[in-house]
């Protein structure tokens, strides 16, 4: 049972933290839908908070102060005052957990032979009717590495890689009938995280966070390579 006042998390969520302000339907969904122990365990609000609360149910699973999953994480994360932490820092776990339910999916559905490197080619817009480069790029890989991971899942059968109609010079790659089966696996799953998070966060704190990250992916689709740095 979480303590109650006495844990930033409280502050946090409510907004008060340091004179910090959160936008109303964070606020309105953290008090409708997430209790102050759950809001510490998806905020990563730790240190500041230990010992002042137990354990939460997220998902149906018993999630402790400074666990992932039930397993301790190591990390020695706090929110000293408690300050929200990076969101860059916070995209972290999510990813490891779509990245895991994904693959464990697919081994349940037979395509064991899929490897974590193969999912950065399945990746939202998805590979169809793309050129090896623009994948590369959107992975952060080089086009030898694309090409790599492009010809194991063609030896697989998953895609094809085809001249573009009209255009000899350019080769796209096309997802075949056990591909798009892949894909269809992978939707599903993600659905299901996706739902457990909307019923976890409330659906108006999570269609904003959608809206937020899509603005983003926008944001990296069209300057992959920004640094904040460049040019200091």
């Amino acid at each position: 049972m979480h303590a109650g006042t006495g844990c930033p998390c409280n502050a946090v969520m409510t907004g008060t933290a340091g004179g910090m302000g959160l936008p109303s339907s964070v606020k309105n969904a953290a008090n409708a839908d997430i209790s102050p122990a759950v809001a510490c365990t998806l905020g990563r609000c730790r240190g500041a908070c230990a010992g002042r609360h137990g354990t939460s149910r997220v998902g149906g699973t018993t999630v402790g102060d400074n666990q992932v999953d039930g397993v301790d994480d190591g990390d020695d994360d706090t929110c000293a005052g408690g300050d929200l932490p990076a969101a860059a820092g916070l995209l972290r776990r999510p990813a490891m957990r779509v990245r895991s339910e994904i693959l464990a999916a697919l081994r349940v559905a037979g395509y064991d032979d899929i490897l974590p490197g193969h999912l950065g080619v399945f990746q939202w817009p998805g590979p169809d009717g793309q050129r090896p480069g623009v994948l590369a790029v959107r992975n952060q890989a080089s086009k030898q590495a694309m090409n790599h991971l492009l010809r194991q899942l063609e030896t697989g059968g998953y895609l094809v890689r085809k001249n573009r109609p009209g255009d000899g010079r350019t080769r796209v790659v096309r997802l075949t009938e056990r591909g798009w089966s892949v894909v269809e696996v992978i939707r599903k799953s993600v659905d299901e995280i996706e739902n457990e998070w909307a019923a976890a966060l409330g659906e108006p704190t999570y269609a904003e966070l959608r809206r937020a990250l899509i603005g983003l992916e926008s944001l990296l689709e069209r300057f992959p390579h920004v640094s904040s740095r460049a040019g200091s």
